[in-house]
């Protein structure tokens, strides 16, 4: 009785790893179905978009939306929101959930080279060329509204660390956020191909 016993369980672990491997294989291939589809749809982009979108595909996996002119991520941490557009210049919206007023942005901060970012009262949004850059702006944002720097100051700022940045020079302005962020409401760990 007891090596049918041990036998039957055998069996069961068994079907449980291939079950386990069957849908490892699926999501796989979901995925890379997914992202070939994203990719396939910035065909007619422009190059910056494209590899912007490239970029952002390897990092945070297949966009859960996928329109003509964008493509969207969720809830990935720390970001809220990400977009990819199909623009000439700063294709790269990154929105986080700002913890505290953002009454002192009364309107768009524009930085050099076409960054900026932005409120719409619940959220903080940068848009630029890079993840790099969209935390130097929403750093500095954060600045603006906690009355550390003036818009003037945050851009003469955001100059001199892109600067440094390009001579190999490392900043925690653009290394990590520092401001406060509220968690998503969902952290994306799957794949969801339901938005295709």
């Amino acid at each position: 009785m007891k090596n049918k016993d041990a036998g039957i369980a055998v069996m069961i672990a068994g079907g449980l790893v291939l079950a386990s491997y069957g849908a490892y294989r699926w999501d796989s291939h979901a995925r890379a179905q997914a992202e070939a589809r994203a990719v396939a749809q910035t065909a007619g982009w422009s190059s910056l978009s494209r590899l912007v979108a490239r970029q952002t595909i390897e990092k945070y996996g297949p966009p859960d939306y996928v329109l003509a002119d964008r493509l969207q991520w969720d809830a990935h941490r720390p970001w809220k929101r990400i977009v990819v557009f199909n623009a000439l210049a700063a294709p790269l919206e990154q929105a986080v959930g700002y913890e505290g007023s953002t009454r002192g942005l009364t309107g768009p901060v524009l930085f050099p080279y076409g960054s900026s970012a932005y409120s719409d009262g619940r959220d903080l949004a940068a848009r630029s060329n890079s993840e790099e850059l969209n935390r130097l702006c929403l750093n500095l944002a954060d600045d603006i509204v906690q009355g550390r720097r003036s818009v003037a100051e945050a851009r003469r700022l955001y100059r001199r660390t892109v600067s440094l940045a390009l001579s190999g020079k490392a900043s925690p302005y653009m290394d990590r956020l520092r401001l406060p962020v509220a968690a998503p409401e969902t952290s994306r760990t799957d794949y969801p191909l339901s938005h295709f």
